[in-house]
């Protein structure tokens, strides 16, 4: 059992000023980093996606989003998007154009099929493509 933080999900974690959905995810993030959901896992294109939406926000959301994927203790572990990943979720993207995902988004679908993980994402787009989703 595993979940695969999605950017959209880390988003509202760290960087929105929606307080609803800042909820929402503090709330979930609570049961994810105490081991509720099996492992917690993500990738180094949500970290990009995660850093360049706040880098707009101001060097503070920079270091908080930095903290959260690589701090102590370590909650997430970041996997590499690898070879055979990125040609897999590059492949479902372009096949698969009319669903408007992106290319980070078909890596997480590709990496949560890995590990038989669900997704925890906010992004109805991506949670329909995904074997599984929380919340």
């Amino acid at each position: 059992m595993a979940v695969v933080l999605d950017t959209s999900f880390v988003y509202d974690l760290h960087v929105t000023r929606n307080a609803d959905r800042h909820a929402r995810a503090v709330g979930l993030f609570r049961d994810i980093a105490a081991g509720r959901h099996g492992a917690c896992i993500s990738n180094d294109y949500v970290y990009a996606e995660c850093n360049a939406f706040a880098t707009r926000m101001g060097p503070s959301r920079v270091a908080a989003i930095d903290a959260f994927f690589f701090g102590e203790p370590a909650v997430v572990r970041v996997a590499r998007v690898d070879h055979r990943m990125f040609s897999e979720a590059r492949r479902r993207m372009l096949a698969e154009a009319e669903r408007g995902l992106t290319l980070t988004d078909w890596a997480i679908v590709v990496q949560s099929q890995r590990h038989k993980a669900r997704v925890a994402t906010f992004d109805g787009a991506l949670g329909r493509a995904a074997a599984g989703v929380l919340p």
